[in-house]
């Protein structure tokens, strides 16, 4: 009897201890639940923290790929309209200058067919010179002879014709200028001015072309066309070779000068032939005072 009390005793401390212990596993089983539920929610809210960053990561990348491809389509774009740009202007150029090579060349084919047109022209000029002498037509030669140019012409035309052709127009400036002197011995300047320059156009250096010259610029100076006579003493100045009637020349050339509306060259000219003291120095100190005289009259009035 005395021993059951014992077991019984010790069943109930083993009961207790079971008990607590059951009350102290429970308690530990609750605060793991708890823990385990703390757990679920922060582990709740670390997601959604990566879902959040996950969708502002895509939207990151998105912004980046579409800004970089914003930029290289506008890079590209840029270099697009840069290419575009130089390639019209390359395009341009090279049409200009395409067309430049064109109108060059229309104007050398055009000038290499005047050349030919030209030349067989003048060879043309040349046989009916040829065939006019030949029938002693004076009138048809003189025609064709002033365009039979030997630059035109070849070594062998050249050395065919020359000699007849230079003979002929000597001859014929010859007998011009002696029917020129007839005119002018009857005072009939208009036809002598004619045929003095029908002369000289046969040739500039025949027999009486100095006179010719001559003859020819005073007349025109006589009749009053001093446009045409500065024009003759001119190629006086050119030809001439006598001292004296180059000095005479000169102060005609000057008097002409005045009376042609080519009044200051004229007076310059006609006061250094005064300073000078030649033969014709108290003509132009006369032709001086004149002017002053006239313009004195003029300004009173």
């Amino acid at each position: 009897m005395s021993e059951y009390p014992k077991e019984l005793s010790e069943l109930r401390k083993e009961v207790v201890e079971a008990r607590n212990q059951s009350i102290k596993t429970d308690n530990q089983i609750k605060n793991l639940a708890l823990d385990i539920k703390g757990f679920e929610q922060r582990f709740d809210l670390l997601d959604k923290k990566a879902k959040y960053s996950s969708v502002g990561v895509y939207l990151i990348i998105a912004a980046t790929v579409a800004v970089a491809g914003y930029l290289i389509s506008s890079v590209s774009i840029q270099t697009a309209k840069e290419a575009s740009a130089k390639a019209l202007e390359d395009a341009t150029r090279l049409q200009q200058e395409l067309s430049t090579k064109e109108t060059l060349l229309k104007t050398d084919r055009a000038a290499l067919k005047k050349t030919i047109d030209d030349r067989d022209a003048i060879a043309r000029d040349a046989v009916a010179f040829v065939e006019a002498l030949a029938k002693r037509d004076v009138e048809a030669a003189e025609a064709t002879v002033l365009n039979v140019d030997f630059e035109q012409l070849s070594a062998l035309e050249v050395a065919l014709l020359e000699g007849q052709v230079t003979e002929f127009r000597e001859d014929r400036a010859n007998e011009h200028y002696r029917v020129a002197r007839d005119l002018l011995a009857r005072s009939r300047k208009t036809d002598a001015i004619k045929s003095f320059e029908r002369a000289l156009t046969m040739s500039k250096t025949f027999r009486s072309a100095d006179s010719a010259r001559y003859l020819l610029g005073t007349t025109l100076r006589e009749k009053g066309e001093y446009d045409r006579a500065i024009a003759v003493f001119r190629e006086i100045e050119q030809y001439e070779e006598n001292a004296d009637v180059l000095e005479e020349v000169k102060f005609w050339l000057a008097y002409s000068l005045v009376r042609a509306a080519q009044k200051d060259q004229g007076v310059a000219m006609l006061t250094t032939i005064s300073e000078a003291g030649g033969r014709y120095s108290t003509s132009a100190r006369r032709e001086l005072s004149q002017l002053e005289g006239t313009e004195g009259s003029t300004t009173s009035n």
